[in-house]
């Protein structure tokens, strides 16, 4: 589907009287509503070891986040204009995500550059620099006010990066999970239109500047090269506190050496994770604008080709489309919506019940999980917020719950130490 130029989104194409006074035209535009409330409705359905992240993000859209006001059969432009208001407030919440993430880089990369900038000049300023090593680092003002000065610092940027880090995070998580689905059902709605136009990637269709997408996808990276420089951080911090755990023995100056040469180098190190991180960051909130306003002018697209659709053909087809939504996670829709053999099988295959739908996925190759509950499909066992994956109608541990324990109170721990943070962003 190619993208639609702005300009050609009138207000006519949005809201075309001439709908209303057609039946089988609206029973189409309503099918294409129950589709839609269906993928959006979902969305949370799926969550899984992010599920607490999303539950505290959700709060910041409006009651339309799940369209559960609007009537299937009634109100359809009142409804259709709610999903366009969605999409712009999932635009807003990625924009207010990366506001606190400049925040919390531009903090981290002053506070390091400043400590570095004080390690030096007490390097250049000895009058003895042959003899100086990197103990110096320690306690550059050469006083005891001083050390603890620079301990301090280093502690309020901790505290103050940890509280800006999650609300980024949630919101970000938020954003992605409505994105992907999103992108993945217009793709699959319109292939009931034409189903010629199924088996493209989506972006590749959604978006006329592959280019810049592949650079953005490039500077996105810059989010896990980040991780890495964190995870050094963090290395260092436990090394450093058992030098002076050593130092503090009466042990000989090696160890107050070793632990100033690894504030400097953690110090870099935060400054170059800052650095990705917001790139990355900012990558990534420029990947979210382009594809919810490829959505934007899909939508009202696809309700303007409506009036050219045969509706006895596509009406079963949005019904199929709207249960397919209503059972099958993000990664499963993905799949289907990738191949254009799947789509059409899926598609021509009568199917009126779940269990349709499971035979299909299985005849597919397409291999699936249940949910708690069983109704709701996932690509592979889900996990709950501890990392325990459901199977055989119970959770139970996995291999990487091991990582997953103290990484989950991690995430409780920067939630707690965000609320300050953002009751001073709703001021």
């Amino acid at each position: 589907m190619p993208e639609i130029p702005a300009s050609t989104v009138s207000p006519v194409m949005r809201l075309n009287s001439s709908l209303d006074d057609n039946p089988a035209l609206h029973n189409l535009e309503s099918g294409l509503m129950k589709a839609f409330k269906a993928a959006f409705s979902t969305t949370q359905t799926g969550q899984t070891f992010y599920q607490a992240e999303y539950e505290r993000a959700a709060p910041a859209l409006t009651d339309s986040g799940t369209l559960s006001s609007i009537s299937a059969d009634q109100n359809l432009r009142q409804g259709f204009a709610e999903i366009i208001g969605v999409l712009e407030e999932l635009q807003q919440s990625g924009k207010t995500g990366l506001r606190f993430r400049l925040w919390r880089d531009g903090i981290s990369l002053v506070g390091s550059a400043l400590l570095l900038g004080t390690v030096a000049a007490a390097f250049f300023s000895s009058e003895h620099q042959e003899d100086v090593d990197f103990s110096i680092a320690n306690n550059p003002f050469g006083n005891l006010a001083g050390e603890v000065g620079l301990i301090v610092l280093e502690g309020s940027k901790v505290l103050l990066t940890t509280s800006l880090s999650y609300p980024t995070l949630k919101r970000h998580h938020l954003t992605d999970e409505f994105v992907k689905r999103i992108t993945v059902c217009v793709e699959l709605l319109q292939a009931c239109l034409d189903e010629h136009s199924a088996g493209e990637p989506a972006h590749s269709r959604l978006s006329s500047r592959p280019i810049r997408r592949r650079a953005l996808q490039c500077m996105e990276k810059g989010r896990d090269i980040s991780t890495v420089f964190t995870l050094i951080n963090t290395t260092l911090t436990t090394v450093r506190l058992a030098l002076l755990s050593i130092e503090n023995l009466g042990s000989d100056a090696a160890p107050a050496s070793w632990r100033g040469m690894l504030r400097l180098v953690q110090n870099v190190s935060d400054c170059t994770r800052a650095i990705f991180s917001t790139v990355g960051t900012f990558a990534r909130n420029k990947l979210f604008g382009d594809d919810l306003t490829n959505c934007k002018m899909a939508i009202p697209a696809m309700r303007h080709g409506l009036s050219n659709a045969n509706a006895a053909s596509v009406l079963p087809r949005l019904k199929k489309m709207e249960r397919l939504f209503s059972l099958c996670s993000t990664p499963l829709l993905i799949q289907i919506a990738k191949s254009a053999k799947l789509t059409r099988d899926y598609l021509n295959t009568p199917n009126e019940s779940t269990q349709d739908v499971k035979d299909f996925l299985l005849r597919s190759g397409i291999t699936y999980s249940a949910g708690d509950g069983g109704s709701f499909l996932h690509d592979k066992p889900p996990e709950d917020q501890w990392g325990q994956h459901f199977v055989d109608g119970a959770y139970v541990c996995a291999p990487l719950q091991l990582a997953r324990v103290p990484y989950r109170a991690t995430l409780g721990w920067q939630y707690q130490m965000s609320r300050l943070a953002e009751l001073l962003s709703r001021r």
